[in-house]
């Protein structure tokens, strides 16, 4: 019995450290962890859409165009982002920019609604005034409008509680217009 219990230690302290670096190997990112990818060849600069081919391809390149009303209710033409393949109807007049690819690793979620024209972000990632301004460029590319543009559509900047409780629940505003709030 005493030539056995020290073998069975052995093998318990094996198996838990076999766990525990099974689970740090495939532990996935928390929320507000997400990072932006830094290999060019991973994502697109703006919204990237993977075709059936495994091409990644940026938006601005699409032709399709359609007509969003401003705050003032005066409308604009922009690129219409609705056609690309992995911008997803989430619901009736409901569209998810950056849909569900794994290979898009936006540090923010854009949520469109045909309803009121409005776009709804949320900043996923710190620190918060790179991914504001970064969201905010790919904006204007996404949509090929100027900042001033911009500045007159529909457009609330958030983030969740969990990334900044202080800031959750303010429209933080694009980084380049009057009224964006300071982070």
């Amino acid at each position: 019995m005493r030539k056995i219990l020290p073998a069975i230690i052995i093998l318990v302290i094996l198996l838990l450290l076999g766990g525990i670096f099974w689970l740090l190997a495939n532990i996935s990112p928390q929320p507000g962890e997400t990072s932006t990818p830094d290999a060019p060849d991973q994502v697109s600069e703006v919204f990237p859409v993977e075709h059936y081919t495994g091409e990644i391809v940026s938006v601005a390149s699409t032709s399709s165009k359609m007509t969003i009303k401003l705050k003032n209710s005066s409308e604009l033409t922009v690129n219409d982002f609705r056609q690309i393949p992995n911008v997803e109807k989430t619901s009736e007049g409901f569209y998810d920019l950056d849909g569900s690819n794994p290979l898009i690793n936006l540090p923010y979620s854009v949520l469109y609604s045909e309803l009121d024209d409005s776009f709804s972000v949320s900043l996923n990632a710190k620190p918060l005034l790179d991914t504001r301004k970064r969201f905010s460029e790919d904006f204007l590319k996404l949509l090929n409008i100027s900042e001033a543009q911009a500045c007159n559509l529909n457009v609330f900047v958030g983030v969740t509680y969990d990334i900044d409780p202080i800031l959750s629940g303010t429209n933080l505003g694009l980084s380049y217009c009057q009224d964006s709030s300071s982070i």
